[in-house]
């Protein structure tokens, strides 16, 4: 009998060690120094030293049993967890960090299962998006002697507290306020977060890529303190119905709302002077929108497929790029306060029908518009209501000669301000030309070509003819 047992035992033994697979994972020549052994449903990092790191294009040996894996035991002694170790093993859902590990690689656990996670003492560094996407995720536990990091309920902050780092995804609750202490979201911190309110303080001052990617928001309010926008950073927010950017914020970011199916207005403040590609992109809600006075730049398909009816282009703006306003259907009206026309990518109007949608612009400028590439595309141009607030300036003042001009152009005027500049453009809207102004101008056109250009001083502009 004890013969059967024994044979048993020993069957049973070689067939666990049969089933077992161990690879060299250690860094470079030193490949043997850690290992990964894999058996049943646990898969243990054993040794001395650094993991490999590997991406979406070079994956971990056990990529192919990650279904598998249930448990991640990182042993003493293994020093950082690589690049991409653990993404996409949705099955795992527990992993232990032994106190030796000094860094957790970019997209360690990224789309990874598990529930909770603790950071111990000697970690130092945690890649971006380390944590990312871990949809039953609900606490991130960090030692309290930490020296680089710490948590609050769950969530994962630097030391300090200036910069919250990961909101756990699978984390239960409908409102959510930011500590006063942090300054900076970071990158795709809460993404995909099931919160509908967020309080963000009159201190943060920037607002990381992807941050609230496919958020549940209803509402949010950007404080002033705030000066940038990520890029993505509230794409594919489709419940997001009322926004309101607070006056600090410079610039916003590529695809900063694209998606936002709810969005009805939107107000950019005065602060902002670059508006992100695609900023917008088929909010096809969005029937209201005011576009702050220092933009400077519209971004590729920034208002693509939005439904608002009516949109004043302020003074301030030079460049509005392609497929900026296409498929703008409901538009009527397209108001442009710059007395030189915008350089405009000839695809920015793009399926909006230019019989029944009206270009108005300075009573001065008509010509300009109607001799301009693209904007001479609207088959009705009309003249602003001289009431309207503009700063149009007679080009009376400007004394300018000969013109039509074969060589020199002469300019003189005796009201020039020290910040102004000397500027041609040709008709397309593209500056060919520019110097300070001094009170005296000569400009040598004789290698020009022949045609109309717009001259510009400060904000006033004149039509010359080069022969």
């Amino acid at each position: 009998m004890k013969k059967i047992y024994l044979i048993l035992l020993c069957g049973l033994l070689c067939s666990v060690n049969l089933n077992a697979q161990t690879w060299n994972i250690g860094v470079g020549a030193d490949s043997v120094s850690v290992t990964a052994t894999l058996n049943d449903s646990v898969l243990t990092i054993s040794g001395t030293g650094d993991m490999k790191n590997w991406h979406v294009n070079n994956t971990p040996p056990w990529f192919s049993a990650r279904e598998s894996i249930k448990t991640v035991i990182i042993s003493n002694g293994v020093t950082s967890i690589g690049d991409y170790a653990f993404a996409y093993y949705g099955s795992l859902t527990s992993v232990t960090i032994s106190n030796s590990v000094i860094s957790i690689g970019e997209e360690a656990f990224r789309y990874s299962g598990l529930v909770s996670v603790t950071i111990p003492n000697s970690v130092t560094f945690i890649g971006d998006w380390a944590f990312d996407h871990c949809y039953y995720l609900t606490s991130i536990n960090v030692e309290a002697n930490n020296p680089n990091f710490s948590s609050i309920n769950g969530v994962l902050f630097n030391k300090n507290q200036t910069l919250l780092i990961q909101y756990p995804t699978g984390k239960q609750q409908s409102t959510y306020t930011i500590p006063n202490s942090v300054t900076s979201i970071g990158n795709s911190a809460f993404a995909y977060a099931k919160f509908t309110s967020v309080t963000i303080p009159n201190g943060v001052i920037s607002i990381g890529d992807y941050s609230f990617w496919c958020s549940n928001l209803i509402f949010v309010a950007i404080p002033n303190s705030v000066t940038s926008i990520g890029v993505a950073a509230f794409c594919h927010s489709w419940q997001l119905a009322s926004l309101t950017i607070g006056e600090g914020v410079i610039s916003i970011g590529e695809a900063a709302f694209a998606e936002c199916k709810q969005l009805a207005s939107v107000v950019i403040p005065n602060s902002v002077t670059s508006i992100g590609d695609r900023a917008f992109y088929t909010c096809w809600n969005l029937t209201s929108i005011t576009i702050g006075n220092n933009v400077k730049s519209i971004g590729e398909a920034a208002f693509y497929f939005c439904d608002f009816a009516s949109v004043t282009i302020p003074r301030s703006v030079e460049t509005i790029g392609y497929w900026a306003f296409a498929y703008c259907r409901k538009l009527t009206s397209v108001i442009v306060l710059s007395p030189i026309p915008p350089s405009v990518d000839a695809t920015a109007f793009v399926g909006v029908n230019k019989k029944n949608c009206c270009l108005y612009v300075l009573p001065e400028s008509i010509d300009l518009y109607n001799e301009t590439n693209v904007w001479n595309d609207f088959e009705c141009i009309n003249a602003i209501d001289e009431t309207s607030n503009t700063q149009f300036i007679s080009t009376k003042q400007i004394q300018v000669y000969p013109n039509p001009v074969f060589h020199e152009l002469h300019i003189t005027n005796y009201d020039w301000q020290q910040s102004d500049m000397v500027e041609l453009f040709d008709m397309n809207g593209r500056r060919v030309y520019s110097t300070r102004a001094n009170g005296n101008t000569t400009i040598d056109m004789s290698a020009f070509q022949q045609g109309n250009y717009i001259l510009r001083i400060g904000n006033r502009v004149a039509k010359i003819a080069k022969q």
